[in-house]
């Protein structure tokens, strides 16, 4: 499986969890070409890190393709998500 398609799968199921927040963070960062905090990428387990790490080289390499709309369509529902919930 794909790091996007696994990004998309953990946000999709654990959507108010610690660890979707960083991922739809860095998914919403790699899109609008803005900053992240990488000391946040290493509070994840290894296995979610890993996961991060991946994704943005996936990213870099298909930067162009339609493939991550869902992705960054969901990341920001997270975000919205989670504005209105504070």
């Amino acid at each position: 499986m794909t790091a996007l398609k696994q990004a998309r799968r953990l946000i999709e199921e654990q959507p108010l969890s610690d660890t979707a927040a960083v991922v739809a963070d860095l998914v919403i960062a790699l899109e609008l070409e803005a900053s992240f905090r990488l000391e946040r990428l290493y509070a994840l387990s290894l296995a979610d890190f890993e996961m991060a790490t991946d994704l943005i080289s996936e990213w870099r390499l298909a930067r162009h393709y339609a493939k991550k709309g869902k992705l960054l369509d969901l990341a920001m529902q997270m975000r919205e998500l989670g504005d209105n919930m504070r």
